[in-house]
């Protein structure tokens, strides 16, 4: 069952993402991007 609830939240991500920052110009997008990165130290 855990394995299906994965699957489903893994291909909803996507859009749930676009549509939450559907408002962001390219060049925000990339300033979060870096800030999240920053946040979670991802290198």
């Amino acid at each position: 069952m855990s394995r299906k609830r994965l699957a489903a939240a893994e291909t909803t991500m996507p859009e749930f993402l676009d549509r939450t920052f559907a408002n962001l110009t390219a060049a925000k997008r990339r300033q979060l991007t870096a800030i999240l990165g920053k946040l979670l130290e991802i290198r």
